[in-house]
């Protein structure tokens, strides 16, 4: 299983594999700092144009989930606490599921920044869905004290403002070592030198893969040999067998009796 740390790690050293660890160490840096210095100038200047109090991407989402709490049915059940139950629009077409699905949502005693929902997607990504819009709709309530503060455009541009520093200033770690033993790789072990294909299996073998290497085990008919059949059979070519002499005898037993029989 590919983890997403290592879909990441993959996507930094694409390209860099191949050179020596200075290098890739050095190309790894550049990356990070050309990757840092694109996300801050977005998410500044997003911060200075856009009059929102949430990041690009979650003004993207609210918008988008705001659009579909537009089609919901909200009908207040609380009394003590606003708790509404919100059944969302089928959504029709040839090959989905037409149900009608209907969630419970809890928005507690008001503003107080806690909201529940039997999607749980307020649980597990800290922002409302589009049911808890749909309720705070209903009551004329913000959505925004229902948002985490880690969505907001200040912590955002926080984030990407950390400073990197060089090496190259302090030395270029280029000076060989000429009595250092270097362990070059077997260059023989390289599939990519015409022994192209998928690696083959390490696993250990025992007498049940017998008849996957070579195909199904035959027996022969005539020696009650395995590994041949009756017509490569080594017996075939030294003599008849028995089997073959009593069915050539029983055969010409009948023959003998129909010329007697004809006299």
């Amino acid at each position: 299983m590919t983890t997403n740390v290592a879909e990441v790690y993959n996507w930094v050293i694409r390209g860099l594999k191949g050179m020596p660890l200075v290098a890739i160490l050095e190309g790894i840096l550049h990356g990070i700092v050309g990757y840092y210095q694109k996300r801050h100038a977005t998410a500044v200047l997003h911060s200075t144009t856009v009059q929102t109090s949430y990041c690009l991407k979650m003004m993207e989402y609210m918008n988008e989930k705001s659009k579909k709490a537009q089609d919901h049915l909200v009908r207040a059940f609380g009394v003590h606490e606003y708790r509404f139950e919100v059944t969302s629009k089928p959504k029709g077409g040839l090959g989905t599921d037409c149900r009608v699905v209907t969630h419970e949502v809890n928005l507690g005693q008001g503003m107080t920044g806690w909201c529940e929902c039997d999607c749980n997607k307020p649980k597990l990504l800290h922002v409302p869905c589009s049911h808890v819009i749909a309720a705070c709709g209903q009551l004329g309530m913000p959505t925004s004290p229902f948002v985490s503060k880690f969505y907001g455009k200040d912590n955002v541009v926080q984030t990407w403002t950390g400073e990197f520093r060089g090496f190259r200033a302090h030395d270029d770690f280029t000076v060989i070592d000429r009595d250092l033993r270097v362990c070059l790789p077997n260059m023989d072990l390289l599939r990519s030198l015409g022994k192209g294909g998928r690696p083959q299996t390490r696993r250990i073998r025992n007498n049940m893969d017998e008849a996957e290497v070579g195909g199904p085990i035959r027996r022969c008919t005539n020696c009650e040999e395995y590994g041949h059949k009756a017509a490569h059979c080594p017996q075939s070519a030294a003599g008849p067998s028995t089997s073959h002499t009593g069915a050539g005898q029983a055969v010409h037993g009948n023959l003998g009796d129909q010329d007697r029989y004809m006299e």
